[in-house]
């Protein structure tokens, strides 16, 4: 409800009006024998100034001022006779002549479709599909399977503004026959074009983008059949319909999901969305002629939903489509005076009042009658209301206290007013609540308005924050008690605004009569405060330690491990991160421990300390700790030349572990000092043969053999020498050899030499 001051007005209130025109892309068409209808004053009117001859396939386009730039019927054939396929300019020259060897066939159901480049204001995309019946004068040669799916790109500026290919007869997909539709992307920028693969029955679908045409990517269809039908998109492009089956579509990815059969449309051609997309109009073919049926297909019910509206022609049935002015044409002819092709139409689409209307056009076809109309993206006839009623003060007002005058302004067919006249205006002299009906072809509509007097004093109010997070973006209401109009201290006068600044705000509202008042706001902007954390900066494996944190204004703080409040234990290294609540919002930060290994130990180098030498160890450790050596080293390389059992230890902050190493002259050859000759002659200098030990060992044994091998001397005690005799008796001079046995931790050692007996 609206609201307006009683201060004596003549007000020119409702406007009335079905929804502007759609896009004007659409506004010229040309099909048939060089038939077509002019849709730029609103109204359709019949031309006959085109040169495209077409049994079916057909499309054409203008700019966005509704001027024609191109037409074609998509492609042709080589027969005599036949069309060859061509692309005309608005002077109905050709501009391409694709000699029935490229583009599509005429005689496919959607042959053509032209698509803006998104890049470029100045090119259109052509795209062509091929016809069933590619072959059936003859196969072009290298063609077996079809042209398929082909795309042309044309520039306006060519040829003096005449127009021009900037390429030609591009191949995209092969085979794929008959269907070819397109709609706007999500994103408002780019534009999908869907085919259906015929080898597999699945859809293809191809993203025309401001640089490139992307795809395809496959969508299944659960269904593999030879369609011909029309794929058919929906103006609010959430749904598509093809083959008697209706499909969810995602305009953002492409998506095509949800099928479902509707039993009696699966062998139509003729369907078309409404242009709000509320409803789906099918022709359904039945043994007595064909019903105008209208489904839902938002409705959850979708099946459920079907309405017979009424018989349709009992003729054979071509191509329906949209048009700029709301209405869905469709095409047919008698087959049995095919001289004639009609031209129908489905009146009020969008209302519950929809009904057909045969024979809106008739068109004289005495070589060939036709039965499709041009191919267009549905999305541009997309039209939510048809009729639409909206009471509201206008900008002429007077002050005077007298009465107001009410003048609607609207092509309605009858007025009905709450005092009950019916006239085009009315003039009420008295506050109070208003209120009109209008009636029109397609339904009717209605509102109301309030008339008040004008109170004593005009007050203005900003609603909205205080304030606000960096990065966000605030919205003030203004509200008034009285009708009038606003100026912020943006220069907006709109009743909302958005902004995204700190600082003061003013309004400044004048009524109808010139009257002011003023409001204010302050909004602060709020940065996001820093986050302080406190936490270690390493922890051993089972370490646990405290971290803190602390931010201004935070009302909240949440850990990683689902603590909450500013403090926290955690137990060993890894990555955390703390979750801070403000004003703002949540706020993370993510912090690391550096996790710390109990460390590991090992000896290297171990090998038999013989007398004289020396062995180097290295206590190899991981990571890199501290070594403390038994012998007092710190060094992890160490030199140790006495025999004895060392240890070591390696220490970090996880702990301390030993390792131990017993160094033996195990397997030493001069752990025996061995002289090679002796002279037993009893003057105090070498009477004796003596081996003198170096190591230390057990189990010692020294044997003295002749040359021949027979044993002249043995003993078992360490430091008893050999005094060159055999028991009493003294054993000639010459060679003999000495074997000594004994034990070195554990493991037996055997040595031997030869010594020389001198007298």
């Amino acid at each position: 409800m609206k609201k307006t001051p009683f201060a004596g007005l003549i007000l020119p209130l409702l406007f009335l009006s079905f929804a502007a025109l759609s896009q004007n892309e659409g506004n010229i068409w040309y099909f048939g024998n060089q038939q077509g209808i002019d849709f730029s004053s609103g109204d359709p009117v019949l031309i006959t100034n085109g040169a495209l001859q077409t049994s079916e396939g057909c499309a054409s386009v203008c700019d966005t001022d509704g001027n024609l730039l191109y037409y074609t019927n998509g492609g042709g054939r080589t027969t005599p006779g036949q069309p060859s396929g061509s692309i005309w300019n608005a002077s109905h020259n050709v501009l391409y002549d694709m000699e029935g060897l490229r583009g599509g066939g005429f005689g496919a159901v959607q042959s053509a479709l032209f698509i803006p480049n998104p890049g470029n204001a100045d090119e259109h995309y052509l795209f062509t599909m091929e016809e069933r019946e590619f072959a059936s004068d003859g196969l072009p040669a290298g063609q077996l399977q079809g042209r398929g799916l082909t795309h042309f790109l044309l520039n306006r500026t060519l040829n003096g503004g005449l127009g021009g290919t900037v390429f030609e007869d591009d191949r995209l997909h092969v085979p794929s026959f008959e269907s070819l539709s397109g709609t706007l992307h999500g994103n408002g920028t780019d534009f999908w074009v869907i085919i259906v693969d015929d080898n597999t029955g699945d859809f293809f679908n191809y993203r025309v983008t401001p640089t490139e045409v992307l795809g395809p990517t496959l969508e299944e269809r659960d269904v593999i059949d030879s369609l011909a039908g029309p794929i058919k998109i929906s103006p609010a492009r959430n749904r598509l319909f093809v083959g008697g089956v209706l499909y969810n579509f995602n305009a953002n990815n492409g998506n095509i999901s949800n099928p479902r059969t509707l039993p009696g449309a699966v062998n139509s051609i003729s369907y078309s969305f409404s242009p709000n997309g509320n409803y789906l109009y099918v022709m359904e073919p039945t043994v007595s002629g064909s019903l105008l049926v209208r489904y839902e297909p938002l409705n959850p019910g979708f099946l459920s939903s079907r309405t017979i509206l009424g018989p349709g022609p009992n003729e054979r049935l071509g191509a329906m489509q949209l048009a700029p002015e709301g209405r869905i044409y469709l095409v047919s002819y008698d087959e049995d005076a095919p001289q004639v092709t009609h031209l129908h139409a489905i009146n009020c689409p969008n209302s519950e009042q929809a009904n057909l209307e045969e024979e809106v056009f008739n068109f004289q076809t005495p070589d060939q009658p036709f039965l499709g109309l041009p191919n267009f993206m549905d999305y541009i006839f997309d039209t939510q209301e048809t009729l639409i009623a909206d009471l509201g003060p206008d900008t002429t007002f007077s002050c005077d206290n007298g009465p107001i005058t009410l003048i609607p302004q609207t092509n309605g067919d009858a007025f009905l007013w709450s005092d009950g006249s019916t006239d085009t205006s009315l003039t009420v002299t008295e506050p109070g609540i208003y209120s009109l009906t209008v009636t029109a072809d397609c339904g009717m509509v209605s509102d109301t308005i309030e008339v008040e007097e004008l109170t004593d004093t005009v007050i203005v109010n900003i609603n909205g924050p205080n304030t606000l997070c960096t990065g966000d973006t605030a919205t003030f209401a203004a509200t008034a008690n009285i009708s009038g109009t606003l100026l912020w201290s943006t220069g907006d006068t709109t009743a909302t605004i958005q902004v995204t600044n700190g600082g003061l705000y003013t309004i400044l509202f004048t009524d109808l009569c010139g009257r002011q008042a003023t409001d204010t706001l302050m909004l602060n902007v709020l940065d996001v405060p820093p986050i302080l954390l406190q936490a270690p900066d390493a922890l051993c494996p089972d370490e646990t330690a405290g971290a803190s944190v602390f931010s201004e204004g935070a009302t909240g703080y949440t850990w990683s491990n689902g603590s909450v409040g500013d403090s926290v234990t955690l137990t060993g290294g890894g990555t955390y991160h703390i979750t801070v609540t403000n004003g703002c919002g949540e706020f993370d930060t993510v912090f690391s421990i550096d996790s710390l290994t109990f460390p590991t130990l090992e000896i290297q180098g171990a090998a038999p300390l013989c007398p004289g030498g020396s062995v180097q160890l290295k206590a190899a450790t991981e990571p890199q700790n501290d070594v403390q050596w038994s012998n007092g080293s710190t060094a992890a390389l160490t030199t140790f030349t006495t025999p004895g059992v060392y240890t070591v230890l390696a220490t970090n902050l996880c702990g301390t572990v030993m390792d131990s190493i017993d160094l033996q002259p195990i397997g030493c050859e001069n752990c025996f000092y061995v002289p090679n000759a002796f002279s037993p002659n009893e003057d105090g200098i070498n009477d004796g043969f003596l081996p003198i030990d170096l190591c230390p060992m057990q189990n010692y044994r020294l044997q003295i053999f002749s040359r021949w091998g027979g044993l002249v001397f043995e003993s078992d005690q360490l430091g008893q020498s050999w005094d060159g005799k055999s028991g009493s008796e003294p054993m000639n001079p010459g060679a003999y050899i000495w074997q000594l046995t004994y034990e070195q931790a554990g493991q037996q050692q055997v040595q031997s030499g030869m010594v020389h007996l001198i007298r």
